[in-house]
């Protein structure tokens, strides 16, 4: 549900303020966004009504946000709901279920990892995105040091569209063994944030995508993006379910009857089923490589390796969990091996 309101007092200096500002600024217990003739105040409050608003909505799994727009300020609130079923009183749960992303959308993932980029592109096909919208960087350190630059051209040049941004959150630079970097993927898309334009910045989804799914680590991502997605194997029942708590959260609901009929993936099975057996190729390439990497003369001469054999394991570990659907085959076994380095 909306609420649509027309410009306030000081609503100029609240529309330049981020949504990470606005929500902690309204919504946090005891504090009140005011404004006078010397800018914006954060006043102490009795009432705490937007804060016990938010608590009510997290309670119901939902939650609530306020955006302050150009020409109109937008309060946002959505969780699951219930609809009056029979005459006989029954209830039965429905959702707003997206059934593929908006025509205009873009999608851009950053990711280190050969077989992820090859996922991810499939990810984005499943949810919706034409073929030439679809970006998959992260290669070369180029294209992870400044996908930054990319995102903001087409921010810039498409002013209706919007763009969902997935970047993995350890990013390798590895030239041979030689070690360069890692680059934090959920820190970029932060200092993103704060050089975008808000008026671009609005049209935005930035999501971080790791295979280290802890709390405090997704309290730590979601401080810095817009919100998280774990690294998993992807079926296409759940690529939008994924997204879509983020989505919503961000631009509130989509009408899609404009795209009702119409598949929400455009690849064929073979496709799918062919890039998936190129994946499974850059996984046994990748334990073909760990497993040269381990065979030297020496332990001084694995000593000097281990810090890029390490590297390559937890890759592969983020690579495994996100290709290999069935678990009770060893595979958790093996995760917890890595996880154990």
């Amino acid at each position: 549900m909306e609420v649509i309101n027309e410009p306030g007092c000081g609503h100029a200096k609240f529309a330049r303020m981020s949504e990470k500002e606005v929500a902690e600024k309204v919504f946090s217990q005891g504090s009140r966004l005011e404004s006078d003739e010397s800018g914006v105040l954060i006043s102490n409050s009795s009432g705490d009504c937007a804060w016990i608003m938010k608590k009510c909505s997290e309670i119901m799994k939902g939650d609530v946000s306020l955006r302050f727009e150009d020409n109109r300020t937008v309060f946002s609130v959505w969780c699951p709901a219930r609809k009056s079923g029979s005459r006989h009183g029954d209830a039965h749960r429905i959702s707003c279920k997206m059934t593929r992303l908006p025509p205009s959308t873009w999608g851009f993932v950053v990711d280190d990892s050969a077989i992820q980029r090859k996922l991810m592109d499939r990810f984005l096909n499943i949810a919706g995105i034409d073929k030439d919208r679809r970006i998959i960087w992260g290669q070369n350190s180029d294209e992870i040091y400044h996908f930054g630059d990319r995102v903001r051209d087409i921010l810039i040049s498409n002013p209706n569209d919007k763009l969902i941004l997935i970047v993995d959150e350890n990013l390798d630079i590895i030239d041979g063994l030689t070690h360069h970097s890692t680059v934090s993927g959920s820190r970029c898309i932060k200092r993103l944030l704060e050089e975008l334009d808000q008026s671009h910045e609005r049209r935005l989804l930035a999501l971080v995508r790791s295979a280290n799914d802890s709390s405090k680590e997704i309290a730590t991502y979601t401080s810095r993006a817009h919100g998280f997605i774990p690294k998993a194997p992807i079926d296409k029942n759940d690529v939008l379910q994924l997204i879509q708590p983020w989505w919503m959260k961000k631009f509130g609901c989509f009408d899609d009857t404009d795209s009702e009929g119409k598949s929400p993936y455009h690849s064929t099975r073979s496709i799918c089923e062919s890039r998936c057996q190129d994946a499974d190729g850059d996984l046994a390439h990748a334990i073909e490589v760990i497993t040269a990497l381990c065979k030297v003369q020496s332990g001084k001469s694995l000593r000097t390796r281990w810090k890029i054999i390490r590297e390559k394991l937890h890759a592969l570990k983020g690579d495994l969990k996100s290709t290999i659907m069935s678990k009770g085959n060893g595979i958790d076994s093996v995760l917890a091996e890595i996880e154990s380095f």
